[in-house]
């Protein structure tokens, strides 16, 4: 079995990726967290035969997400990580259950917008200048319509808990696959969240300078007249020991 250890860059989660890595005979860190604690790292797109595993919370898993091509198994170790199918304690119990490839893989969608690399969360378009509206112009199959506000969120079913929810989306199961659509400050206060089957291609224009953000991990500025297209991007597999326990993380979370 090999093994990529990914660790946010703290002293608590660099240690315990350190000591994690002695459990595996190949294993080899990615660039930061390798030149961080003395030790063997690899590119991302040069590990492909094997799995990656991340200690930290969601915001690891998210931009390893951004480059990894193998699974990956989101380990918690701190805040909510509610994208994470495990935490640091579980994993060590289940060791010899990822030494030897007991666990299971499941595919989660994600979103593209133009050639930029998928969203596992979500993908914004959002106004640049806090002091004026933001205009969007937005064509779902033959139909157009405009939308005014703060900007436009569009989530995948497994980032409806995130910033989409957030601004008022709805939280969706993800064993849906949909693209969940959802207004930031809305001066339209008729059109709320609306939810489309991830094979729809939509199109957006803005029509007013902004930015573009993906997952909260990467941004670029963009003017007048820019055009996106979201669509279904592809997939990422995920590493869980269990069935998925999405409405008890749920139920917890609500607590927050």
């Amino acid at each position: 079995m090999n093994v990529m250890i990914v660790a946010k860059q703290d002293r608590e989660n660099l240690k315990k990726a350190k000591s994690l890595g002695n459990y595996f005979n190949n294993v080899v860190y990615d660039i930061n967290t390798a030149e961080q604690i003395g030790e063997s790292g690899s590119s991302f797109k040069d590990f492909k035969d094997g799995i990656i595993i991340t200690l930290g919370g969601d915001g690891t898993l998210l931009w390893a997400s951004r480059y990894a091509v193998s699974p990956i198994l989101p380990v918690r170790t701190g805040g909510v990580g509610f994208l994470c199918t495990t935490e640091y304690r579980v994993l060590i119990e289940h060791i010899e259950d990822v030494k030897n490839g007991r666990y299971f893989i499941r595919e989660v969608r994600r979103l593209r917008c133009n050639d930029h690399h998928p969203a596992l969360n979500e993908i914004v378009i959002a106004r640049r200048d806090i002091s004026k509206i933001f205009n969007l112009a937005i064509t779902v199959g033959k139909e157009e319509f405009e939308m005014k506000g703060d900007g436009i969120i569009f989530s995948t079913s497994l980032g409806s808990t995130a910033y989409a929810h957030s601004a008022g989306g709805p939280v969706i199961d993800p064993m849906l696959n949909v693209i969940n659509m959802v207004p930031v400050s809305s001066l339209s206060p008729k059109i709320g969240a609306l939810v489309f089957p991830i094979e729809r291609e939509i199109t957006v224009k803005a029509l007013k300078d902004g930015i573009l953000v993906i997952d909260g991990q990467w941004e670029e500025e963009f003017e007048n007249g820019e055009k996106f297209i979201i669509r279904e991007g592809e997939p990422l597999k995920l590493i869980l020991f269990s069935e998925d326990k999405f409405y008890s993380k749920l139920k917890g979370f609500l607590r927050l």
